[in-house]
């Protein structure tokens, strides 16, 4: 028996100790664990050249979501190697053929420097980028409809090695594109409960893309300056009362307490209305409760995408009642037209840039340099 071969066979023996889906964390490791400072749902470890990823279930906290061994593409992978590996999905690294469901991942390629690596996108219109839309229409990148309900032939012909998607509870999984055979990335890092632990997943694309140094250090930045913000936030007294988002339909989809945009007001000193709910995703809520705890708060800021900017009046034209919390009277609105500015492309991995933003909303006195990136005082 060769050494390569006695080098197989032992990475194999550790991963097979994994190879359950639904088992305690404790029982995973099959190498050195990677140490993840902020990321409550993710984890790494590595053994020679396999890489083990594990993904804990938002949902359920008993349970494991999805695990990967991602094995290079420049190593051989034997039958007899494939046969003792753990179940799970076998990810060849780096990926080079990737179809990306969301834009907030398909900005993320192109700051890994691996633009070239997405062969398929869904919801390209949501995609701001010049050079993602370039490739789209130079036919580098192909469009395959919505995100929902992508063109599963489209994306036949083109024979990715990943999909990345974003998983949900209750869903039943991702449909169609599960009997490609294809590995499926579960993208859940929306699901951390801070912006830090969002942002640290950018190491897990990196490994891949088979960009991990790339990946750490553009973590190590982004975790420092937010820090820093941060900390700076801390030193003021004044924490105002805010509250977020716009009436859907017949509900206001709250953030939950435990969410990642309740983090983020948290981090600039802010005093989210529902800090206290203990719920990670979004909450609806009818317009009479909302307005019931937010009437009075300070600040009030939202998302929202049209040709061409809100002002106050085309805001109480949209919904009168709006004119009746006192940040409306106060003037202390500030929106985003994602129409215009990345917002989802950047501050998933970027948490930095939005911190400031608020920073220098809810505290000017702090006199924070530079100038905001995508929230704005409504005209």
């Amino acid at each position: 028996m060769n050494r390569k071969t006695l080098l197989i066979l032992g990475i194999a023996s550790l991963l097979f100790a994994a190879c359950q889906q639904k088992v305690r964390k404790a029982s995973l490791w099959i190498g050195t664990p990677i140490n993840l400072e902020y990321s409550n749902l993710l984890h790494i470890s590595q053994k020679e050249a396999i890489t083990q990823i594990v993904i804990d279930n938002p949902w359920d906290s008993t349970a494991i979501l999805d695990q990967y061994v991602l094995v290079p593409k420049k190593m051989e992978l034997t039958d007899s190697l494939r046969k003792i590996l753990p179940k799970g999905q076998v990810i060849r690294t780096p990926l080079t053929k990737a179809v990306v469901l969301s834009s907030v991942h398909a900005g993320l390629f192109l700051e890994l420097h691996s633009l070239s690596a997405i062969a398929g996108v869904c919801d390209s219109e949501y995609m701001l980028n010049e050079q993602i839309q370039t490739n789209i229409k130079d036919g580098q990148i192909i469009d395959l409809g919505s995100g929902i309900t992508p063109n599963i032939e489209r994306m036949v012909e083109v024979k990715p090695d990943g999909i990345l998607a974003s998983p949900f509870q209750n869903s039943g999984g991702h449909g169609r594109i599960e009997q490609l055979g294809t590995p499926i990335i579960e993208c859940a890092d929306y699901m951390e409960t801070s912006p830090l632990g969002r942002a640290e997943w950018i190491r897990f694309y990196g490994l891949l893309l088979g960009q991990e140094q790339l990946a750490d250090s553009l973590f190590a930045l982004t975790s420092e300056r937010y820090e820093a913000l941060s900390a700076l936030a801390q030193t003021t007294k004044n924490r105002p009362t805010v509250f977020s988002g716009l009436k859907s339909s017949s509900a206001w989809y709250i953030a939950g307490g435990k969410s990642v945009t309740s983090g983020f007001f948290g981090d600039a000193a802010g005093n989210y209305i529902w800090h206290n709910n203990t719920s990670y995703g979004s909450i609806p809520m009818s317009f009479e409760r909302v307005f019931e705890q937010a009437k009075n708060a300070a600040i009030w800021l939202f998302k929202y995408n049209t040709k061409n900017d809100l002002t106050y009046q085309l805001l109480k034209e949209e919904y009168t009642p709006y004119a009746g919390f006192a940040a409306y009277q106060n003037h202390r609105v500030y929106a985003c037209n994602t129409g215009k500015v990345r917002y989802y492309d950047e501050t998933p991995f970027h948490p930095e840039l939005f911190l400031a933003d608020i920073i220098r909303i809810f505290h000017p006195e702090l006199k924070l340099e530079g100038k905001n990136h995508y929230f704005f005082p409504l005209k």
